[in-house]
Parts: structure tokens; sequence; C-alpha cells
């Protein structure tokens, strides 16, 4: 009877490939290994913008537009296009835990990673990364009323002025 049990256990591969696998980019093996079709992952430190570090399809020295729109960024990691003007994160990255953040305040063109995008100030729930970066753009281009500001990152204020280190 218990191995009628066991050989009816099986895994939803393609549920396990679009995990989002957490990983720390300063370990000399931050354990990402490969993704389904064997190709290299890397850790993207998207805790430099408030998100969780994930693991991420290696782009090598790829340009960084690549041909299925996804977009190689730093540290070579190959992230997945979003359309910031989705309001619905799941919709735009396909997976709910991602967030789409705006990479061009011109055009409607993003990267999903694991970050929560603010548009105002009040999206910033971290004490120290309280200003949305859309409230400096407004300052400093306000009389340019074309610019996109939503799906933008938190950041820290006075950074200079307070003498702290951001």
């Amino acid at each position: 009877m218990a191995f009628a049990l066991v050989a009816g256990c099986k895994v939803d591969q393609a549920a396990f490939d679009n995990r989002i696998f957490a990983c720390d980019p300063s370990a000399n093996d931050p354990g990402c290994g490969t993704d389904a079709s064997g190709k290299a992952m890397v850790c993207y430190a998207a805790s430099l913008l408030d998100g969780t570090d994930f693991c991420a399809p290696d782009c090598g020295p790829m340009p960084m537009s690549l041909p299925d729109g996804n977009q190689c960024v730093e540290g070579d990691a190959e992230l997945k296009f979003c359309d910031p003007s989705i309001a619905d994160a799941a919709t735009a990255c396909g997976q709910s835990d991602l967030g789409c953040l705006r990479t061009d305040v011109t055009t409607e063109q993003g990267v999903c990673t694991t970050m929560i995008p603010c548009s105002q100030d009040s999206d910033c729930k971290d004490p120290v990364r309280s200003t949305c970066a859309a409230t400096f753009l407004t300052e400093l281009y306000a009389k340019n009323t074309t610019l996109e500001t939503n799906n933008l990152y938190c950041l820290q204020k006075n950074c200079q002025s307070g003498a702290s280190s951001c």
C-alpha cells in the first residue's frame, strides 16, 4: 500500500521552474545552478533596490536588449521584460511575487524583479527608503509633463546633506 502512495506523488515541474529562488550574491556559490534548459543562473542583487536577491538566467556578454525582449542587467542577469503601464504585477510579470520596475521614463519598458515598485511616497514602506524616485523626477522636471513616473523605486532622501552613506 505504501508503494502506491509513493508512486502517486509527482512534482509539478512547470510550477517548480517558475518559482523565485532567493540567493546570496556575496557567497562564493550563491546556489543558483541552472534553469530547466541547463542554462547557468546568476544571483541578481535586487536588495540594492529593496527587493530580495534572486536567481535569474545568466545572459553573459550579451547586449542590453535580448531578442525575446528581456533585458540584460548589471551582474549579467537576464530579467523578463514587462510593461509598467499594466497595473497588475501578476499580469505584467506572469507571477504575483514579482513587480514591474520601470527602466525608461519616456517609454513603457520595465523588468520583472522582486521589489515592490512605487509611484508615490506613500508606496514606500521602508522608513529609510521612504521617498519614491517619482518625487525627485517631478520636482526636477516640473515643466516636463510627459515623463512616466509610475513603477519606480524607493530611495533614501538627503544622503549628501545628511552625511549619510546611502
